[in-house]
């Protein structure tokens, strides 16, 4: 913005004290928040008029600063205080009994549901037959393993039911709906959340953020209220984290705070297994 202001910029234009100032700014505030540079840039602003009769030693100030801030607050005020507040208000409501009470398979002996009928599905790439007229069912409220030898085709199949790729010929049917022609984010919208054996996290990003970037597919706030935190976007969001905990809690990651808040790098390998699990579509 300055550059486009004032048409020239050089390396002279920010000293080294403006690009320390601006350091200590982001810091202090929190990076990974949107209130977090804004908060920060107020506190060295007081904090920069308050210290201009020492001149020079201001510098070894921000640099103290930055050091603090590093080793006792890694999240800046503003990521910090949202640590707290989460911390007050833990789920209280079991996701395996509302597992058991929304789960169709335990409903007084009720019919199961099929939720996802593949009819006579192949795949062919040139001369190669990937996968050769398979069907199978998969009801609501079971757990199902494709089992096969390097090369059977498990893959293609779940490219096939994911949107990779479209099947050569059969049908894929998913809880009534035809997924012929559907994109991926449309399956996604439906209900088919993917995991893949090579984890991938958002590093940078809370155990609970992680989780929670799963669900925003179903979320109907848009990128203006979301960006001015306007009340309809913070109510979403309340209700995504909470379903966040829930998730988080059925899979044993429900140790508080300090774990869903906890950067995803932290974790060790065996449990970014859980997040990456867990990241699918909400309801």
């Amino acid at each position: 913005m300055y550059a486009h202001l004032i048409g020239f910029i050089s390396p002279e234009t920010f000293s080294l004290q403006q690009s320390v100032l601006f350091l200590t700014m982001v810091l202090l505030g929190g990076g990974g928040s949107f209130w977090g540079p804004i908060v920060g840039t107020v506190v060295i602003s007081v904090l920069f008029e308050l210290l201009q009769p020492l001149g020079q030693a201001q510098m070894a100030i921000y640099g103290l600063i930055i050091m603090g801030v590093m080793l006792f607050m890694p999240r800046g005020i503003v990521g910090e205080a949202a640590v707290l507040c989460h911390g007050r208000s833990r789920s209280q409501t079991s996701w395996r009994n509302r597992s058991a009470r929304t789960d169709p398979a335990s409903r007084n002996g009720e019919a199961v549901m099929t939720l996802l009928k593949v009819e006579n599905v192949t795949k062919r790439f040139s001369g190669l037959t990937a996968v050769n007229d398979c069907s199978f069912t998969v009801n609501s409220g079971t757990v199902h393993a494709l089992i096969g030898p390097n090369g059977a085709g498990k893959t293609t199949m779940f490219n096939m039911i994911g949107g990779a790729f479209p099947p050569t010929s059969g049908n894929i049917v998913f809880d009534g709906t035809q997924l012929a022609g559907q994109p991926p984010y449309k399956r996604n919208q439906l209900g088919i959340a993917r995991t893949f054996q090579l984890i991938s996290l958002f590093n940078e990003m809370s155990v609970i953020e992680n989780v929670m970037a799963g669900s925003f597919c179903r979320t109907k706030a848009g990128l203006f209220s979301s960006l001015f935190c306007l009340p309809n976007a913070t109510r979403e969001q309340a209700l995504t984290r909470q379903k966040g905990r829930e998730i988080l809690e059925f899979v044993g990651l429900d140790a508080g705070a300090h774990v869903e808040e906890n950067l995803a790098r932290n974790l060790s390998y065996g449990g970014t297994a859980n997040p990456g699990d867990c990241a699918g579509p909400g309801e």
